[in-house]
């Protein structure tokens, strides 16, 4: 389903997405939560979201692959459970990414882009002790590069 921009009226607007593809294609001024319990958001050219927070689902997708990149503001990016997808290219500039995630399966899995992380983030680890960032090195094994 593809929708004109999504403001608030009078009161606070969330978008939950649960299950279908809800693609957005300009600024979206709503200022309520973005939950993608299942399915997939995507955001494609000059689409933006003024969201607090966007949470994304296990086995849910946050794809911006259609847009030139995505910048956190002074929102936070976080996941419900863990397998959750992004796609595009996400940069975390100055929000706060909070992950939980069960030891050996990853947070995020990021597709067709890349998450650049920034030093001026928060990290926060709601399930376990650390925080593991892996990259990619050939077919069918990762680095850590804690």
């Amino acid at each position: 389903m593809t929708t004109t921009p999504i403001a608030n009226g009078s009161g606070t607007l969330g978008v939950n997405v649960t299950g279908a593809t809800l693609a957005l294609s300009t600024g979206n001024t709503y200022t309520g939560n973005t939950t993608i319990s299942a399915g997939s958001l995507n955001l494609n050219g000059s689409a933006s979201l003024a969201s607090p927070n966007i949470v994304v689902g296990g086995g849910a997708k946050f794809d911006v692959s259609g847009t030139a990149g995505f910048t956190l503001g002074s929102q936070t990016l976080s996941n419900s459970t863990s397998t959750a997808t992004l796609a595009g290219n996400i940069s975390t500039a100055s929000g706060t990414v909070s992950l939980t995630y069960a030891a050996g399966t990853p947070a995020f899995t990021v597709t067709n882009g890349t998450l650049t992380l920034s030093s001026a983030n928060t990290f926060n680890t709601v399930s376990y002790t650390h925080l593991d960032v892996y990259k990619r090195q050939g077919p069918g094994w990762r680095q850590c590069l804690h």
